[in-house]
């Protein structure tokens, strides 16, 4: 949900932006972007499971005959 509503604004203010030329505007959209960015950072981290860690994976077993 809340990333929805900051998507939703970062669209928004990303509109504005190139119809009004203003690149004082052009900040609201990054920001956006970077507080999205943050959040998806949390939640994977939050939400990792320890097995999928990368220095756990196997390595790929030779079948060659």
């Amino acid at each position: 949900m809340i990333a929805s509503v900051i998507g939703a604004a970062a669209l928004v203010a990303g509109v504005i932006t190139l119809v009004t030329a203003n690149e004082g505007m052009l900040a609201t959209p990054v920001a956006a972007m970077i507080a999205l960015w943050a959040l998806s950072m949390i939640r994977h981290a939050i939400t990792s499971n320890a097995e999928a860690d990368i220095h756990s994976l196997r390595k790929p077993t030779d079948k060659a005959a």
